[in-house]
C-alpha cells in the first residue's frame, strides 16, 4: 500500500492546482515514519546518545558549533 497521497487536484483553484495534500504521507505513511524513528532513536539511546530535551538524539554537528 502506498505510503504517500499521490497528486491531489485543489478544487478552489481554476487552472487546476496542486492541494497542500498532495504528496504528503497518509495514515500508513505516519505509522511507518513513527515506526522507523522509534527504532532510530532506540539505536541511538542503546549507543550511548546524549538526549536533547525532547529525549531525541542531539546532533553530533550542532554540539560542535
Amino acid at each position: 500500500d502506498p505510503w504517500l497521497h499521490g497528486f491531489v487536484a485543489d478544487p478552489d483553484e481554476t487552472p487546476v492546482a496542486v492541494s497542500g495534500k498532495s504528496f504528503h504521507p497518509n495514515a500508513a505513511g505516519h505509522d511507518a515514519y513513527a515506526r522507523i524513528l522509534t527504532q532510530y532513536v532506540q539505536a541511538q539511546v542503546a549507543l550511548g546518545a546524549n538526549l536533547n530535551e525532547a529525549g531525541l538524539p542531539t546532533n553530533p554537528e550542532a554540539v560542535n558549533r
